[in-house]
C-alpha cells in the first residue's frame, strides 16, 4: 500500500524560479550565505585583519563547489578544474583559480 500523500510535482518554492540565481537560493538561502559569510570572515582575519568576501564572491564560491560535486570531480586536482586542456570552461569564466584557493582556506 503507498503510504506517501503528497501531490506529485514541483512545490510552491518551485514554481518561483525564473533564473538559475532562484534555483540556488532554493538550495542556499541569503540567511545560510550571510552565516557562512560571518564565520568565514572572521577566522580570516585572525590571520589577515583586512580580508574579506563579497556575497557575490561567497555565492560563486558555494556555486563552484556545487559544480565541483555535481561533476564527481572532488578527488579530481583543483588546477585541473581552471585547465584549458582537461578542465570546466565554467570554472574559468567564474572565478580566477587563486581567488578560489584563497577563499577555500578561509573555509575550511
Amino acid at each position: 500500500q503507498n503510504v506517501f500523500t503528497a501531490k506529485p510535482g514541483p512545490t510552491n518554492y518551485t514554481r518561483t524560479v525564473r533564473t538559475p540565481v532562484d534555483a540556488f537560493r532554493l538550495l542556499v538561502d541569503e540567511g545560510m550565505t550571510r552565516h557562512i559569510k560571518r564565520c568565514t570572515v572572521e577566522y580570516a582575519r585572525i590571520s589577515d585583519p583586512s580580508w574579506d568576501i563579497m556575497d557575490d564572491e561567497l555565492d560563486v564560491f558555494v556555486g563552484l563547489l556545487y559544480l565541483r560535486r555535481c561533476m564527481n570531480a572532488r578527488n579530481f586536482l583543483l588546477n585541473l578544474l581552471w585547465s584549458e586542456k582537461y578542465g570546466c570552461q565554467a570554472f574559468r569564466l567564474a572565478m580566477p583559480r587563486d581567488q578560489f584557493r584563497k577563499i577555500k582556506v578561509y573555509m575550511w
